[in-house]
Order: C-alpha cells, then structure tokens, then sequence
C-alpha cells in the first residue's frame, strides 16, 4: 500500500472523527442549554415588564426626532389590565420586601423573575387565568367608556381648543381698550368744545361792555 494514501487516509478518518464530536457535542449543549437560556430570557422578560412598569419619566424630558408625543392620560379611562407575572408580584412582591430589606426596585424586579421563571406550571396556570378574567373585564369596561362619551378629548384637540380660547379672550380684551379709548376721546372733544364755547362767551360780553 502506498506511504501516502495511508497518510491521507488516515487524516480524512482523523478529522471526520472531529465532524462526530463536533456534532455530537453541539446536540448535547443544545439538549443541556436549552432550557436554562430559556429560563434566562423569562427572567430577564420578567424583570424588564417590572421595570417598565415602575419607571417614571423625568421631568423635562423631551421627545426625539420622529417620536410621538405620549397622550395624557383620561382619568375617567378603564385601569388597564394587568398580566399573569404582574398578579404574581402583587402576591410576592411584599414576601421578598420582608426577606430582603437591603432590595431596590430592580433588585426586587430580578428575584420576582427568577421565581416566576421557576413557578411550578400549576401555579402559574392560576395567575393565568386570573390575567385572562382581568382581560375581559378592561376589554368590557373599554366598550363601555368608549359608547358612554366620555372618551378624553385628544391632545391636538385640547391644544386647538385652548388656542381658541386665547384668541377670543385677546380679541375681546382689544376690543375693551378699544372702546375705552373712543371713550377717552369723545370726553375729551367735549371738554375742549365746550371750553371754547366758554370762551366764546367771554369775548361776547367783553364786546357788549365796550359799547355800553
């Protein structure tokens, strides 16, 4: 046999035995990982939505290029409904205050993820369910605030509204000084008319007197 076909032969075997493993081992992490880069992405979904929903904007804060203003809020609007992982952290959210005084908000917002990513399916099948019911109900009670009227006005609106009401109130203002003007005016021709009618007079008798 030749020197280098066995040479060669024996490479191709040396890296096909490479492929094997190489794919083999790609199957075994994909089998052992997939499940805790799962349970990481909930986590990390878990704390973002509790974040989210603790985060208040600064004051100031302006609006980039592009993006819409965000609507005031209507009071008179339907609470919206909350998710499965929010009622679990109104049950929990005080458990892991009490165990973990030193906790901030984000600290907090972490550990209620990583129990909700390790809740027994039973357990979160009853959260679920809960969001569902609280779902139906923001959706009925959405029907009927927007058939009642009393849906808020828009903001283009309240804005055109109010530039309306300070044109009228300017306008009505102008017209006031206006006419306090044409006021001052009249009083002040018939003061000078009738300080020369006055002074007419006075001339007439100086007259009468030269001539008696």
């Amino acid at each position: 046999m030749n020197y280098m076909y066995v040479v060669v032969a024996g490479w191709r075997k040396h890296v096909c035995a490479k492929c094997v493993v190489k794919e083999i081992s790609k199957v075994t992490m994909v089998d052992k990982e997939k499940k805790r880069f799962h349970e990481m992405a909930e986590k990390d979904k878990a704390r973002y939505e509790m974040e989210m929903q603790n985060y208040v904007p600064p004051k100031g804060t302006v609006v980039g290029r592009g993006k819409k203003r965000k609507q005031p809020k209507d009071p008179n609007a339907p609470k919206r409904s909350l998710s499965a992982f929010f009622w679990f952290c109104n049950d929990e959210r005080n458990k892991v205050k009490a165990l973990n005084p030193e906790y901030g908000v984000g600290d907090i917002a972490k550990e209620l993820g990583r129990k909700w990513a390790d809740v027994e399916p039973e357990v979160k099948q009853k959260y679920e369910l809960m969001a569902e019911k609280d779902k139906a109900r923001y959706e009925r009670e959405m029907t009927e605030y927007k058939t009642s009227g009393k849906v808020a006005m828009s903001a283009p609106s309240m804005q055109a509204s109010a530039q309306a009401a300070q044109k009228a109130a300017l306008l009505a203002a102008a017209q006031q000084q206006q006419q306090q003007q044409q006021q001052q005016q009249q009083q002040a021709q018939q003061q000078q008319a009738q300080h020369h009618d006055e002074h007419d007079d006075d001339e007439g008798d100086g007259e009468d007197d030269e001539n008696q």
